[in-house]
């Protein structure tokens, strides 16, 4: 979830915040892009969407050859709500393999991760 460390933005993110009396922009204000923009909030809690989420993250990437299968294992998870049916659904998910030195790779389904094979799609530059 994008919260405050991002790189680039959408130009005029922070007037149009402003704006709609979602952030104040006063000095020391952080701008929080999750909190700002999400309904109902952010939680964070271990339980949640979120910390299932970081938690799944963490515990593939602990041996150090965190890689798309295990993206896609996360990605599919039903339990944790990362893969969601229901009154809100995923409807497509994306894994990007971005290398130094090599050219990205990225696997796309068109539906429900759970329910559809990635399949690599080349972009050319």
């Amino acid at each position: 979830t994008i919260r405050t460390d991002f790189d680039t933005s959408s130009a005029g993110i922070q007037e149009y915040a402003k704006e709609c009396g979602l952030w104040s922009g006063e000095k020391g204000e952080i701008f929080d892009f999750a909190a700002i923009f999400s309904e109902g909030g952010v939680d964070e809690s271990t339980c949640s969407r979120q910390g299932c989420g970081r938690s799944m993250l963490a515990k593939h990437s602990d041996s150090g050859a965190f890689n798309r299968d295990d993206m896609i294992s996360i990605l599919r998870d039903h339990e944790s709500g990362i893969c969601m049916h229901g009154s809100f659904e995923t409807t497509a998910s994306m894994v990007s393999e971005l290398l130094p030195g090599q050219t990205a790779k990225h696997w796309v389904t068109g539906l429900h991760p759970c329910k559809s094979t990635f399949l690599l799609q080349e972009i050319f530059e």
